[in-house]
């Protein structure tokens, strides 16, 4: 049988696979016609098997890596996104939960272009007598975002609007109510204290402009407000006269609807000489009113805003006394608490859950620990910190300070360090109260040096005019000792003849993008990386096979010594071919 085979080969296939070393040198006209024959054999035969090989290779090669650039993306996918999954299951396990993502942050988002917070101090207050209606209404009229009250108790536990505790400084109760002046045994101080009226018995007193020299005309014309009236007015504000009007208010992404910015005045001293907790009386007051839901406490409103648009908070709360923030806090955070272990804590509808931003107030005396010095005061931001407030208010003398790099130090250590919103206090229009020590002209050249050097995030100003021309106009063109402050908040701005750096906080849609950037380079690297492997090993695999094969061809030792014939082939031989 093996021999059949074997003849069968030798008629079918004359030197079958044959190398020039299987054609053996035959110096007769035979032997050479046969080498020659043989040559052109294996010449042809060799081509046709290379052709016929690169072609599967190529053929076999260009499918697997076709597959490779589809499969491996998903691959790489499917793993990351795996890891992502259980990483955030195992995040979500040990670290505690997060906040919701505040939608009006009282600091305002570097990714947002819009000028400082004007924060209407006491209303319009250069224009009208403090703390009333009309000159709270003059201000939303000039485009504040905020109106400020300062907010008091009366005998029967209202709220009322007025700077201070003694009523005979800037009203006519004098002539009204002669015989109730008193000393307050807490502080010695007399007077006609706000806390020993009824709300009643202060509305029958007018209010008259309290600085020198500016217009006497609107003296004795309007009272004192309660909260519960300027509640009012910042509702029909919202609901009934913004919308009519016809401004870039009710256009622009960055401005529009205003917020209420009170402050609680002297809660220590109230409580010790009337027994009243001012933020007690202040939650009770949000409570009853029946806007106070829909003005302060709407989610909808601040959740539906877009990336690039903005609203300030409705309600911010600001104390000079940290003890009352504190209290403050843990009052909304009793009202606003989750579930623990399964049971329900108590929160009512108004609220919703939100906790309006905390402002602490500091004066001029508190900045440093010397002042005299003006030595920085590590004590005073430990308890800044400590009271969880958002944001810090200090008299425009922290920052104007006789030495520049000072009111620099104090931004940087509220604004990057414990990333604090700063609202400094007052600008007015007067020469008389313009800082003197940095060379201001006009109160406009001192805010321009807030807004555009220190770059503050808001300004208490009793001109609201002036405030919001300032910040409308921007500081592109502003310089001050030769240095340029531009407005660009997406670069660093270098202020090298004072050799500090003011470095903007990294935008979160630019870290995304950074993100996903590097996420398709990494994937494109690791799919042509899996692609030229893999290639490679099928490339030596295949090189392989192909060796294998070429191994099992006949060669000069399988002819017989005479070089005229083909030796018998074994089995196991005929199976290798």
């Amino acid at each position: 049988m093996l021999q059949q085979q074997s003849q069968k080969i030798q008629e079918h296939e004359v030197f079958p696979r044959c190398t020039f070393d299987d054609c053996p040198s035959k110096r007769n006209r035979i032997g050479t016609i046969k080498r020659k024959r043989c040559t052109k054999r294996i010449t042809v035969g060799k081509q046709k098997r290379i052709n016929s090989t690169s072609s599967r290779f190529f053929f076999n090669n260009f499918l697997f890596s076709t597959s490779a650039l589809l499969i491996s993306p998903i691959l790489f996918l499917w793993a990351g996104g795996l890891f992502l999954i259980c990483a955030t299951a195992v995040a979500e396990s040990l670290l505690p939960e997060k906040e919701a993502i505040d939608r009006c942050p009282i600091r305002i988002p570097s990714s947002i272009d819009r000028p400082p917070i004007v924060i209407g101090h006491r209303g319009a207050a250069f224009n009208l007598p403090e703390h009333t209606i009309p000159a709270y209404r003059l201000a939303l009229e000039l485009g504040a975002d905020y109106i400020e009250p300062d907010l008091v108790p009366t005998r029967d536990g209202h709220l009322v609007s007025y700077h201070g505790l003694d009523l005979g400084i800037s009203t006519n109760i004098e002539s009204i109510f002669p015989g109730r002046k008193r000393t307050m045994d807490a502080n010695g101080e007399t007077g006609y204290f706000v806390q020993d009226f009824t709300l009643e018995e202060i509305k029958l007193i007018k209010v008259r402009q309290r600085v020198e020299h500016r217009t006497k005309d609107f003296d004795d014309l309007f009272r004192i407000p309660s909260l519960s009236e300027i509640i009012d007015l910042l509702y029909d504000w919202k609901v009934n006269v913004r919308p009519r009007i016809g401004s870039n208010l009710n256009t622009s992404k960055t401005s529009g609807r205003p917020g209420l910015y009170a402050e609680l005045k002297y809660p220590d001293l109230l409580q010790e000489d009337a027994n009243i907790s001012m933020a007690d009386l202040f939650l009770k007051e949000l409570k009853s009113h029946p806007e106070s839901n829909e003005l302060f406490f709407d989610k909808t409103e601040c959740e539906s805003l877009k990336f690039d648009e903005y609203l300030v908070p409705p309600l911010v709360v600001q104390s000079f006394e940290i003890k009352a923030l504190k209290t403050m806090r843990e009052l909304f955070e009793l009202q606003t608490a989750p579930p623990k272990n399964g049971v329900e804590v108590e929160a009512p509808i108004w609220s919703n859950g939100l906790l309006p931003p905390l402002i602490i107030l500091v004066s001029e005396t508190k900045c440093f620990q010397n002042y005299e010095s003006q030595e920085a005061d590590e004590n005073f931001w430990f308890e800044v910190v400590e009271a969880r407030v958002n944001g810090i208010g200090p008299d425009k003398a922290c920052l104007l300070t006789d030495h520049a790099s000072l009111g620099r130090d104090f931004m940087e250590t509220a604004r990057l360090e414990h990333r604090l919103a700063v609202h400094p206090w007052t600008e007015r229009m007067e020469l008389s109260f313009v800082t003197p020590n940095h060379g201001f002209a006009t109160a406009e050249d001192e805010l321009m040096y807030l807004i555009c050097v220190l770059k503050i995030d808001g300004i208490f100003a009793e001109n609201v005019d002036l405030a919001v021309r300032v910040g409308m106009k921007g500081c592109d063109d502003y310089m001050y000792e030769g240095v340029s402050y531009g407005t660009n908040k997406k670069k660093n701005v270098e202020q090298r003849s004072h050799g500090t750096t003011v470095c903007y906080e990294t935008e979160k849609e630019e870290v995304i993008i950074v993100g996903l950037a590097f996420c398709a380079f990494g994937l494109f690297l690791g799919a042509s990386l899996t692609y030229w492997v893999m290639a490679r090993c099928d490339r030596k695999k295949k090189r392989r096979n192909f060796d294998d094969g070429m191994a099992a061809i006949p060669s000069a030792e399988d002819y017989d010594d005479a070089g005229q014939g083909r030796r018998n082939v074994t089995g196991n031989e005929l199976e290798m071919l």
